[in-house]
């Protein structure tokens, strides 16, 4: 074997290890999302199928009959990827495909990306509609009254 196939080979092995380390950058309090909405929407509970319904924008209207606005995180973040995968049970692509597609047959509005937690919480404090979700070491940081914390079971 040449030296070309051997880098090549060492090089593919060395992938799958490179993406698990990206993926385990994330400390134990921010792995674990929890989700916020402007308080004029909702409180209580949602189920894990809601809230799926919710951020992949097939839900589109709170039960007050506000629209649902989404506020995120970048979607190429490690914090988002890590709430998609863990609240949502899907992987960041394949939302993004939906709000996609949503998006484009007119039938949901865009989510709003934000680049930090604080902002984000900023967001949903101010945005009639709102629903995000922030990492459980951010939680001190929301002492904003327009703001409540939605238990998902």
């Amino acid at each position: 074997m040449n030296m070309t196939y051997k880098s090549l080979l060492i090089i593919i092995l060395l992938i799958p290890w490179s993406l698990q380390s990206k993926a385990e950058e994330l400390s134990e309090s921010e792995k674990y999302s929890i989700v916020i909405s402007n308080k004029n929407n909702f409180s209580g509970q949602l189920d894990q199928r809601s809230l799926r319904g919710f951020f992949t924008l097939k839900r589109t209207i709170w039960p007050s009959g506000r629209a649902v606005q989404i506020i995120t995180l970048n979607t190429d973040s490690l914090e988002h990827r890590s709430f998609v995968e863990d609240k949502l049970k899907l992987f960041s692509y394949q939302v993004r495909r939906i709000w996609d597609r949503q998006i484009f047959s007119g039938s949901a509005l865009t989510p709003i990306e934000v680049n930090s937690f604080e902002e984000l919480i900023t967001k949903i404090a101010t945005t009639p509609g709102s629903i995000g979700y922030i990492a459980q070491s951010h939680i001190q940081a929301v002492k904003n009254e327009n703001i409540t914390l939605i238990a998902v079971n």
